[in-house]
């Protein structure tokens, strides 16, 4: 364990929003061991005022923002330690050249050089880290205390009021039955994780012939997405566009959401929603945390999970068969569950 008194730490998160989202409880057990610290947090600046917006106690540092020389910026503000979550070669310079006396990154070829304290991706302590992600990100914790908690999802009670007029009027507006509401978000880093379009399109008469109301919840690239669905189902719902302040509200008032694996579900766990995520090239293990909140749907293939971002299997069988009736009928289950515990 290292024994360090710290005045400040600086966390590299860059990129992925779910991959983010994931780590803040992680930062929450650092900001209460370290409560005197000052913690700094870069992040993407395409969603910084949003975990600024959902996280307190933490100095958010958006990339790239107004900061010409990052290298030389951190190096400035004299860390004790600095955590690298992302560990490519950029972030890895920049923990090495920061001088911190604290240099913690993963055990990974190429840029474990940056790190004098280094964490196995695969394996720490002789316990093997095929678990949650969440859960791993917590390991760099575990370097400063041996106690540290079991990793438990990030939660807002609060969603903040800065919404555009016209997208407080579309809100008003849809969200005015005594029903429930199923979002549906299919955006995809990497066409491996695509659902199909007639699939999706099946999905929702489905859900309308069981009386609930459904929405497409589309990602500020999911153009084709969107079209590919109407194509098959020109009845969909689409919302509008959304900042992430206002995705965060949307999310809040439905009642499920079914999800490709993207960041769109961890902003739904944000919020304390309902997920039910289609997984075919990632691993399920590994990006759901096991709660009955949080189901999941998968074809059980030999060649599933690859972590391919195109497949190379012909016919694409983790997705392309996984039915809307296999993903209708877990979403009935989990209605059913959530009405007998009384709550969603």
């Amino acid at each position: 364990m290292i024994e360090i008194s710290p005045n400040r730490i600086l966390i590299i998160r860059r990129q992925a929003l779910g991959d983010t989202l994931a780590t803040l409880p992680a930062i929450t057990q650092l900001k209460e061991l370290f409560g005197n610290a000052r913690i700094d947090l870069i992040v993407d600046d395409s969603f910084a005022q949003f975990i600024d917006d959902s996280f307190a106690g933490v100095n958010i540092l958006p990339y790239p923002g107004s900061i010409r020389n990052w290298p030389q910026f951190i190096r400035n503000q004299h860390y004790d330690i600095v955590i690298d979550y992302l560990g490519f070669a950029r972030t890895a310079f920049w923990t090495f050249y920061s001088g911190a006396s604290i240099r913690v990154g993963y055990n990974v070829r190429f840029r474990k050089w940056a790190y004098n304290y280094r964490v196995d991706r695969e394996q720490i302590d002789n316990r093997l880290l095929y678990q949650f992600a969440g859960e791993s990100f917590i390991d760099l914790t575990r370097l400063f205390c041996n106690y540290a908690k079991p990793w438990i999802h990030e939660t807002v009670s609060e969603v903040s009021s800065v919404k555009s007029d016209s997208y407080q009027s579309w809100e008003s507006t849809f969200f005015n039955e005594s029903t429930q509401y199923i979002g549906v978000s299919l955006s995809a880093t990497g066409s491996s994780r695509a659902w199909h379009g007639e699939n999706a399109g099946l999905l929702f008469e489905l859900l309308a012939g069981k009386g609930l109301k459904a929405l497409l919840i589309p990602g500020p690239s999911d153009g084709e997405i969107v079209k590919s669905v109407l194509g098959h189902n020109c009845n969909v719902v689409v919302a509008p566009d959304t900042s992430l302040v206002e995705l965060k509200s949307l999310l809040s008032k439905i009642d499920l959401l079914v999800s490709t694996d993207n960041g769109t579900r961890h902003v739904a766990m944000l919020v304390d929603k309902p997920t039910l995520t289609l997984f075919g090239p990632t691993d399920s293990g590994g990006w759901n945390r096991k709660h009955f909140k949080n189901g999941i749907v998968k074809n059980p293939v030999s060649c599933s999970p690859c972590n391919l971002w195109e497949c190379n299997v012909d016919g694409h069988p983790c997705m392309a068969e996984l039915t809307a009736n296999q993903v209708f009928d877990i979403v009935q289950e989990m209605l059913k569950t959530f009405e007998a515990r009384g709550s969603v």
